[in-house]
């Protein structure tokens, strides 16, 4: 497993570094020590009317849970997230990955979002 995440994090950076141009206008591509205050936020319920990033962060969450359940044995991304997992779940599971890998936290959130949706509901088979 350890393979493949380091697998992940080679093709993060690439990406990363080919849409570098483009990171200050694209939100989505915000690093993990951007948004890691607001996926707290959102599960601590601190939501405030006029800020929408708790909101944001929570979005990309669930919408790496859906795309993933969508081609669960993806050869890229494979991944057996258990049924019954709750959106909350999946949020802490990223928060915890992030906060225990602080040297990648200057990767765009969503990638690592994604290595830590992958890390804790590795494939079964394939």
């Amino acid at each position: 497993m350890k393979a493949i995440v380091a697998s992940a994090l080679m093709l993060i950076s690439a990406a990363t570094i080919a849409n570098a141009a483009d990171k200050d206008t694209d939100i989505a591509n915000y690093s993990a020590d951007y948004w890691l205050p607001y996926c707290k936020d959102f599960i601590n319920g601190k939501r405030a009317e006029d800020d929408f990033n708790p909101n944001f962060c929570a979005g990309m969450v669930f919408g790496l849970g859906v795309l993933l359940r969508q081609d669960p044995k993806s050869p890229l991304y494979c991944v057996d997230i258990p049924e019954g997992i709750t959106f909350e779940q999946a949020i802490n599971v990223v928060i915890h990955y992030i906060e225990e890998h602080p040297q990648d936290m200057h990767h765009p959130f969503k990638y690592l979002a994604l290595v830590a949706i992958m890390d804790a509901w590795p494939c079964k088979s394939k």
